[in-house]
């Protein structure tokens, strides 16, 4: 948990909007989750960070501000309120993702990240909504199945 304190006293100081944020969102280091997640608890939301993931894969303060970003970008965004309404939700994180990672430095985010180019042939349009992206993902995934 000094870690992830660490990381809260960065994003405060160096870059207040995501500081703002995190620094009231509920917190808790559990192997319940496989990476990191953010959702409702109740009243509040909380970051849920598997402590494995922190410190084997988020090596680097600029992963961990980066991660930490990417999970507030999806309540920025309200992502984690609207997931009930859709019959996918492994395609709407994809789609969720492919719209917050657009908003964070490449090389803050780990490599195996979801983003806008893993879909060339597609044609997606960048900055738009996460319904825009699962509504085109949806398409895609409804024609694999069909043939």
């Amino acid at each position: 948990m000094d870690e992830v304190t660490a990381a809260t006293c960065a994003l405060v100081v160096n870059e207040p909007f995501f500081g703002h944020f995190f620094s009231g969102i509920l917190k808790e280091v559990t192997d319940q989750v496989r990476t990191m997640g953010i959702g409702p608890a109740g009243n509040q939301v909380k970051l849920y960070i598997n402590p494995d993931f922190w410190t084997g894969e988020l090596t680097e303060m600029k992963l961990r501000k980066g991660l930490i970003k990417h999970e507030i970008l999806h309540l920025v965004f309200k992502h984690i309120f609207r997931k009930n309404d859709v019959t996918r939700k492994d395609i709407y994180n994809v789609a969720c993702d492919i719209v917050v990672n657009q908003y964070i430095r490449t090389d803050h985010l780990p490599e195996n990240r979801i983003y806008l180019g893993m879909f060339p042939d597609m044609g997606l349009e960048p900055d738009r909504e996460a319904e825009y992206y699962y509504r085109e993902l949806m398409a895609l995934h409804d024609a694999c199945t069909q043939e």
